[in-house]
């Protein structure tokens, strides 16, 4: 008897339509919610049969209550047959670029790190590959029970549907407590349809009560049935079932019959069935239900304890009382059916049976999560090999990218709980991939590790371990702390690590007190960590403006041709510190090819954090090039990353780096709120990052007219950055953002202020410091000074990258000798730093420019409308690396966006540039392009 898809023809037309609109190419997401039982499963196999007749590629998968807990369950069922089942070449394509790192997730080689991340961008690039092949649907039933993995790649998927040929199909229970907060957010992407298939009309009732009753039923009968099932197929199935067995006539007089078989219908109906079979029945019914989905006869038949032939007869049994499907493998004829025969268990008795299932699965070598599986579903007991067990099953998730999964298992072992012995390890084990989950339970953990460790080597590693969370999550004191006691505690005992520690403690108190000699010994002991130390002794000099002649030297040495790349990645802290003070110095050409390889290394290994660092850096490279358009989307790249991935680290010093652009770009409001989004607190002042979050609110609350507050903001900022050695003013330039909002009340304060910035300008000769310097000098100096000093600053930046500090000179210079009567001359100047501002992006800048140039009686142009001017910075920075060219998809790929969004972004370039195809590119990105060369 089967209810099929009655009353079902709203739900297929759209059905129909979504399948339909796949031809065209437009992807979209299709849930179906309902209760257990409504009909949700047939409503999927209609999707996939209608996608099968289309010769459509259909993927299936299902989620399960048992296999909840596997790391990218859903997702392997979904994928990992279609690229197994294929040839070696085909598998290579759809493997190609960013999907390779969806290999370790669907156990097809590659390296798996643990981060989630990069498994998420692997399996949307590998989709988008197949999708290439043909319109696909994927198809996913039950999706309420589906791992948490599988749930965050589903969400990221339909996010970046668009332009994509994919029809994401799912059925789902509707919302309740206990459900995956994943799940509500899978059903409010945009564009999503939800079906919710109603109950049953009476006459429907009644069609199916003819034919499982064989008889004409009284309409008193049917409205029974109908109140009693709620009008849900699957329930109203299994009623008419038992009524069969038991021999009911569809007429009036049964009604009280009817009605006294509630509550609980399917689970009476179901037990009833099951207790008219046999023993044997009964036991291999409670074995399936305990082992899960798709257990095989043979090991049903072992946790039944039953021999083959028995367990084969019983199978048999449960087949013709409906309760199992058509096999193999063993499976109820739905869930609901399962979960009647598992509830039945007590809860001692359930246990046990889930323990014995453990054990035999162990014994079979079965996958390790397959067994802990069954281990999370046990009372703990102590057993070691538990532990152990749950030890394999977190190795493995953490292998396919699915950190989540292993703290679950490693929580679990704990709890066991291992030996005393084996405690510390275990503990460690849990710090380290609640690190990867970016759970701050890591710091918890990794220190009572470190505490329960006594081997010297084994506990220098875990606070080494402790201290890398604490400097990402911005609590530089503790850090500190930790690893001083972790060199204390390790003494001589491993060179190597010695020489990493106490440079992991240089980088948490770069800012604080002095390191120059140990550090300059430990650069040059020779062991693999002294590369770390080559790298921050060239951040330390560049930061204090000692010997910056050094830097680049010692950042080469560190970088080893790559080889210190290639091994510890783009993630270490110093590789951006090394970066970072690069930058300081002025070696911008240097510090850009530092951080493409580390983009390259970041895009290789999909790390987020790495491409967060990457953003971070180039950002800051753009703005003190004048790059503004360039500079505002890496720097809001990297801020949305930052606080996607509680980066808290990165987070003060790229919110310095974006106030201050949009400062720049006219963006007044925005940068406030961006200056003001990270929380000032007592660390990231100590850190050092505060420090440049402190001068970057004090220079845009003085823009905003908020000296008050900008004086004591500076102020604060100036205070912190003498104490931490902050000498170098191309890192802070507090005093003459300081000295400019003091005047002129405060003028003589001003001038020292100003004065004081250029002497270590000077000192560390980086032309950018010294042009600033000068600048502010000339500005608050007395008229007959103020020209010549001008000039010098101009003089300074004119061979540098610095376009934007140029820009801001030839202004002052400009608008300095129109007010001294020399119109003419004043001509020249702002006619330059007009041209240089527009190309900047700069607009406050261009608009006083020309003022002053009219003013002085020039006749400027009018602002560019079209060309590289008018792009928006996302616009610009996708259009000129189709200009390198690379193609749509790799563009996406190295930006971690879609290819639909590079498209749109590319077509509006298209209008803006006036042009009408690729080819063309190159050529309209270089006649307009960002601030002449110098």
């Amino acid at each position: 008897m089967g209810v099929g898809l009655l009353e079902r023809g709203g739900e297929l037309a759209r059905i129909e339509q979504a399948i339909a609109a796949l031809g065209d190419g437009h992807g979209g997401v299709l849930v179906i919610e309902g209760a257990a039982g409504i009909g949700k499963s047939t409503l999927l196999r209609a999707v996939c049969e209608h996608a099968a007749g289309h010769g459509l590629q259909t993927l299936t998968t299902r989620g399960s209550e048992l296999e909840c807990g596997f790391g990218f369950g859903v997702v392997r069922q979904l994928l990992e047959t279609r690229l197994v089942h294929t040839g070696e070449s085909e598998r290579a394509e759809l493997l190609a670029g960013a999907a390779r790192l969806a290999g370790p997730v669907l156990g097809l080689g590659g390296e798996g790190g643990g981060d989630s991340f990069a498994a998420l961008h692997g399996l949307y690039w590998l989709v988008a590959n197949l999708a290439a092949v043909g319109p696909m649907v994927l198809a996913c039933d039950d999706l309420q029970w589906a791992d948490e993995p599988s749930l965050r790649w589903l969400v990221y998927l339909c996010h970046r549907l668009e332009g994509l040929p994919v029809l994401v199909a799912a059925t789902t229970r509707p919302p309740r407590p206990g459900h995956p907060q994943l799940l509500a957010e899978l059903l409010a992407v945009g564009g999503v349809q939800v079906l919710c298939p109603g109950p049953l009309s009476e006459a429907a009732v009644a069609q199916l009560i003819c034919e499982g009753l064989s008889a004409q039923p009284d309409p008193v009968f049917v409205a029974a049935c109908a109140r009693v099932s709620g009008g849900n197929p699957f329930v109203l199935r299994e009623l008419i079932f038992d009524l069969a067995a038991d021999g009911v006539a569809p007429v009036a007089a049964q009604v009280a019959g009817v009605v006294e078989r509630v509550p609980s219908q399917v689970g009476r109906a179901v037990l009833a069935r099951l207790g008219r079979l046999d023993t044997a029945a009964v036991c291999l019914a409670r074995a399936v239900a305990v082992l899960g989905e798709g257990s095989g006869l043979h090991r049903a038949a072992a946790l039944a304890e039953l021999d083959f032939d028995a367990a084969s007869a019983a199978a048999d049994a449960l087949l013709a009382a409906e309760l199992f499907a058509e096999g193999p493998p063993l499976r109820f004829v739905h869930p609901l059916v399962r979960s009647a025969v598992y509830e039945q268990l007590a809860l001692g008795a359930r246990a046990q049976a889930h323990a014995q299932a453990a054990q035999l699965l162990s014994r079979e070598g079965v996958e390790a999560e397959q067994v802990a599986a069954q281990l999370l579903l046990c009372e703990p007991v102590g057993n070691s090999d538990a532990v152990r067990a749950l030890q394999a099953a977190a190795a493995t998730a953490l292998g396919r990218g699915a950190p989540e999964n292993a703290v679950t298992y490693l929580r679990r072992a704990l709890a066991e709980p291992p030996s005393e012995s084996h405690r510390a390890a275990v503990l460690g084990e849990l710090g380290g991939v609640e690190t990867l989950a970016r759970d701050l339970a890591a710091v918890v953990h990794l220190e009572q590790a470190w505490k329960a460790t006594i081997e010297p080597v084994t506990r220098a590693r875990l606070a080494a371990q402790l201290a890398d969370v604490l400097w990402w999550i911005g609590d530089m004191n503790r850090c500190s702390m930790v690893l001083q006691a972790a060199l204390d505690d390790l003494g001589d005992a491993d060179p190597d690590l010695h020489v990493r520690l106490y440079t992991q403690k240089v980088g948490a108190a770069i800012y604080s007190a002095p390191h120059l000699d140990r550090l300059r010994e430990l650069a040059e002991w020779g062991v693999p960590s002294s590369r770390l130390t080559q790298l921050m002794l060239a951040s330390y000099l560049a930061i204090r403006g000692e010997c910056c002649h050094e830097v680049v030297e010692l950042v080469e040495r560190g970088l080893d041709d790559g080889r210190f790349l290639a091994e510890e990645t783009s993630d270490a802290q110093v590789t951006m510190q090394a970066a970072v003070g690069l930058v300081v110095v002025d070696e911008l050409e240097r510090a850009q090819a530092l951080i493409q390889a580390m983009l390259a290394d970041a895009q290789m290994r999909g790390s987020v954090t790495g491409f967060a660092v990457f953003a971070l850096i180039r950002g800051m490279i753009a703005l003190r090039r004048g790059e503004l358009a360039e500079a505002e989307a890496d720097t809001r790249a990297a801020h949305e990353l930052a606080a996607e991935h509680n980066v808290t680290a990165l987070g003060a010093i790229n919110a310095a780096n974006f106030g201050v652009t949009l400062l720049e770009r006219g963006n007044l409001g925005e940068a406030a709120v961006v200056a003001d989004s990270v929380p000032l607190t007592f660390s990231l002042i100590e850190g050092g990052t505060g420090i440049f979050l402190l001068e970057a609110r004090g220079r845009i609350c003085l823009a905003r007219g908020q000296r008050v507050q900008a004086i004591a903001d500076l102020r604060c900022c100036g205070q912190h950055a003498d104490h931490a050695g902050l000498h170098n003013p191309n890192g802070s330039a507090w005093r003459s953002a300081l000295a400019l909002a003091l005047a002129p009340e405060h003028l003589h304060e001003a001038r020292e202020l100003a004065q004081a910035e250029l002497e270590p300008a000077e000192h560390a000769n980086v032309a950018r410091a010294i042009g600033i310097a000068l600048r502010v000098c000339g500005l608050l100096a007395d008229a007959q000074d103020r020209i010549e000093l001008l000039e010098q600053s101009v003089t300074v930046l004119e061979p540098t990258l610095m376009r934007l500090e140029l820009a801001h000179s030839l202004t002052e210079l400009g608008t300095a000798l129109r007010r001294a009567g020399a119109r003419v001359a004043a001509r020249e100047p702002l006619r330059r730093a007009l041209d240089l501002a527009q190309r900047c992006g700069a607009t406050p800048l261009t608009q006083r420019a020309r003022d002053e140039a009219l003013a002085a009686g020039a006749r400027p142009r009018r602002p560019w409308a079209t060309g590289v001017q008018a792009l928006t910075p996302s616009e610009l920075r996708v259009a000129q690396l189709a200009a390198q060219p690379l193609s749509n998809r790799d563009i996406a790929q190295a930006l971690f966006i879609t290819t639909k969004t590079v498209g749109d972004h590319l077509s509006s370039a298209y209008r803006k540039l006036n042009i009408s195809s690729r080819d063309q590119l190159a050529t309209a990105m270089t006649a307009h392009t960002s601030p002449e060369p110098p």
